[in-house]
């Protein structure tokens, strides 16, 4: 039960750190000042000094710290199951349908944590690229 509690908790971290990648890759302003003629307004002017300084957006903005949050929560939970499949895996005593239980966890948990740190380095890559 613990075990379904936490892979839930987990793939919940995981759609909302994708949830902040997606929401992290739109900048609205940029859009505007595509627009012809809007490029030299005063609005895309300011814009483009403040490149990256987004509030919500930006390398410094909301959605990137909760994003990073969510990581680390991840992260952390993805060593905390590796702990425990290792713990289960020793206290098996050579039961298959355990040690096959326990090897599953340790999987799960090591895909787990290459998910979060693959999203971590496409949010900084897109936050480079804007």
């Amino acid at each position: 039960m613990i075990k379904k509690f936490l892979s839930s908790i987990g793939i919940l971290l995981l759609s909302l750190n994708a949830f902040g990648v997606i929401a992290q890759a739109v900048d609205v302003n940029q859009d505007i000042c595509a627009v012809n003629g809007a490029a030299n307004s005063s609005f895309c002017q300011q814009n483009a000094q403040n490149q990256g300084k987004n509030p919500i957006f930006g390398v410094d903005g909301i959605i990137t710290k909760v994003g990073n949050v969510i990581s680390i929560l991840t992260g952390v939970a993805s060593v905390i199951m590796i702990i425990v499949g290792g713990l289960q895996y020793v206290l098996s005593t050579g039961d298959p349908n355990r040690t096959n239980s326990a090897k599953n966890t340790i999987l799960y948990a090591l895909i787990g944590l290459v998910v979060a740190i693959s999203a971590q380095v496409i949010v900084r890559l897109v936050l480079t690229r804007l």
